[in-house]
């Protein structure tokens, strides 16, 4: 083990000492090096798993995870005291994300004697009546999921149509029949795209919260192989034009949620940069050389 570290020490000696957060670790020994090394690694995966629920949209509370951690280091022999808080802890998260309401302390009693096999307080429930009524609740989850999906796409298509009229008012914005609102920031003098072309563009995406989703420079795609607000937008441009636009959810994704940060029935707001058309013959005769 010691030599499989024998360079982590040599190096950690050799730069003295590290920051980490607001404490600086003093790396004095090989033994040192080698806990700070795992540490890194640790918090690397830590890391990993913050970013991703940050993706996914999940909240996690960085100081109450390291407060967790600091302790269970402390405290060793309560490892299954630990152990059952995180379980506990999970179980009451996830029924609150249902929306359901359900009594904590009964679970709590009905654990306890189970557990403990305690045969005078246990209320004899069986195995099949279990199921039923784990069965009726899940229907009940579902329901409730359903409810809470359609209070917020109702709340989103509401939130989205005001931000449109209020977007509307601005100087220079004009609309389509679909409900498509934009504005030119620069114009271009170039060709306009037809369905059957491929552009080159610039763009960046956010929502009406001003949340950046997406962006991408130089990319490349089919006039018809985007959203369908898109497909209209493009049409309307010629190469050289910068344009802001507001794409509301009907010809946007709709209904459905698109990844963790568009959410179903989401109005969303591009600048979208032309740069380029790529004719339909051109892109047919580049391919029949291939």
């Amino acid at each position: 083990m010691k030599k499989i570290f024998v360079g982590v020490a040599a190096i950690a000696l050799t730069i003295g000492s590290f920051s980490c957060g607001n404490k600086k670790s003093e790396l004095k020994t090989q033994e040192d090096s080698i806990a700070y090394a795992i540490g890194l690694m640790q918090g690397s995966r830590y890391e990993q798993m913050f970013e991703q629920a940050k993706q996914a949209e999940q909240e996690v509370n960085q100081e109450n995870f390291l407060k967790g951690l600091k302790d269970g280091l402390a405290n060793p022999e309560k490892a299954d005291y630990f152990r059952a808080a995180s379980e506990a802890a999970g179980m009451a998260k996830f029924f609150s994300e249902k929306a359901v309401d359900i009594n904590l302390d009964i679970i709590l009693d009905a654990i306890n004697v189970a557990v403990k096999k305690d045969s005078v307080n246990r209320i004899e429930m069986s195995d099949s009546l279990q199921q039923a009524l784990l069965q009726a609740f899940q229907t009940k989850m579902q329901e409730a999921e359903m409810k809470k999906a359609e209070e917020e796409l109702k709340a989103n298509k509401e939130k989205g149509a005001k931000f449109i009229e209020e977007f509307k008012k601005e100087e220079g914005v004009q609309t389509t029949e679909s409900g498509l609102a934009y504005k030119v920031l620069t114009a271009g003098t170039g060709e306009m795209p037809t369905a059957e072309d491929k552009v080159k563009v610039n763009y960046k995406g956010t929502l009406i919260d001003g949340t950046e989703f997406d962006a991408n420079d130089g990319i490349e795609f089919g006039v018809t192989q985007v959203i369908p607000g898109w497909t209209e937008m493009l049409q309307l441009m010629k190469v050289g034009d910068k344009v802001k636009v507001v794409i509301p959810s009907d010809i946007a994704y709709g209904d459905r949620q698109a990844g963790p940060s568009i959410k179903a029935g989401s109005t969303l707001v591009f600048e979208m940069e032309l740069l380029e058309v790529i004719k339909a013959e051109k892109t047919e005769k580049a391919e029949d050389k291939k």
